[in-house]
């Protein structure tokens, strides 16, 4: 699996929140928001005003070792970094493992995806629910936003689950370099249940290509949705 390029640094402090905590907290440099949910369920926050984020869903898979976490996100302004810190709990409500990711908000009020990913020292422990809390910078970026580059279905997922086919078509006269395609990937009710994530070096002007990304789910998707978008700074 492709890894995230981006190298951070002097990004807001990600302050974890518990799942009784409702909306999110100001501080002098960010914004925080956290959300829960498994590969079944999910629950929302929302913050509307200027430099801030919202959780909107959460959801994870798992295959051995490997558990894919999943936080879908709106965020801005444009120009912002968004952290995800993401709790993995047990049947037990214990947590296993707390990871971290971090992407730029390229498109303001956009969904943005963040693949969290956990590789356990134990194969035999199960992941049942996942916790998620996300804050966002405030650097007061002034950037324009990144074109629309859209969302895709799978055009095809492989019999054993691994990989997960897309054909994305380039909605713009400009060429695309180092796009971002974050995949989210669900079961026939519509729970988010893993995913996964691609980076295309270079998609042409108005131009078709073929994206194959690796994702970790619980069980064969019934779809995956690819977010594509400009993976800006």
């Amino acid at each position: 699996m492709k890894t995230t390029r981006l190298a951070l640094t002097s990004l807001a402090t990600s302050a974890l929140l518990l799942l009784t905590a409702c909306g999110g907290s100001d501080s002098s440099d960010s914004r925080t928001d956290s959300a829960t949910g498994s590969a079944a369920s999910g629950d929302e926050t929302s913050d509307s005003s200027a430099g801030s984020v919202e959780v909107v869903e959460t959801g994870f898979g798992q295959r051995d070792e490997y558990v894919q976490g999943i936080a879908v996100v709106t965020a801005g302004p444009v120009g912002e970094f968004v952290t995800v810190s993401m709790n993995f709990l047990d049947e037990s409500g214990q947590v296993v493992a707390t990871e971290e990711q971090v992407e730029n908000v390229a498109r303001e009020g956009d969904e943005l995806v963040l693949p969290v990913w956990l590789s356990l020292d134990d194969p035999k422990v199960k992941i049942a629910s996942v916790e998620a809390t996300a804050s966002i910078s405030d650097y007061g970026s002034a950037e324009e936003d990144y074109p629309d580059l859209g969302t895709y279905e799978t055009t095809e997922i492989t019999q054993d689950g691994y990989t997960a086919k897309f054909r994305l078509i380039n909605p713009t006269d400009e060429t695309v370099e180092s796009a971002r395609v974050g995949v989210v990937c669900y079961n026939a009710g519509g729970d988010i249940i893993g995913g996964g994530s691609d980076y295309p070096d270079l998609w042409p002007a108005n131009g078709e290509i073929v994206v194959e990304a690796s994702i970790t789910t619980s069980g064969k998707p019934a779809k995956c949705i690819a977010h594509a978008r400009h993976e800006g700074l």
